[in-house]
């Protein structure tokens, strides 16, 4: 999607949402480079940020910070993970946090999407298959073998 689409569907969201104000003010003021939060974190710091900045009595709820991780996964500016086996669901960023809040609120005008190009060998590709097969039928890595014929 085009950054000026993009830019103009965060503000949309920011605009149709007090949660999405909060969730995109406090993304706008983040200064630590991490890769993903968690939807408790998301919860958290945006209810935080919203209480001091829009209604000392706003929640965002896990339902509403869900929601805008999806949205942000539609709009390609992240991925939204579902956890599995213990792991937490949680949102992982491929655009800088303050960018997507900048724009939202309206500071900037454009995100830049940067994507890295991955090679990866023949073995990594094979691993990969072989623990995406295991998760999805419950088995261990193990007993997983893929047999390629020449």
């Amino acid at each position: 999607m085009e950054s000026k689409k993009v830019v103009q569907t965060l503000r949309q969201i920011a605009k149709d949402s007090a949660s999405a104000r909060a969730v995109f003010g406090w993304l706008s003021e983040y200064t630590n480079n991490v890769l993903s939060s968690s939807v408790e974190h998301f919860e958290q710091q945006s209810t935080r940020w919203g209480r001091l900045h829009l209604d000392d009595q706003m929640v965002v709820t896990r339902k509403e910070a869900i929601a805008i991780m999806k949205q942000l996964d539609e709009l390609m500016l992240g991925r939204f993970i579902v956890g599995r086996r213990g792991s937490d669901t949680r949102f992982e960023f491929w655009t800088p946090r303050s960018h997507i809040g900048k724009a939202a609120m309206g500071e900037i005008d454009r995100i830049d999407i940067h994507e890295e190009d991955v090679t990866l060998e023949d073995d990594e590709i094979i691993e990969m298959h072989r623990t995406l097969l295991a998760n999805a039928l419950e088995l261990p890595v193990s007993a997983i073998r893929i047999k390629i014929k020449e």
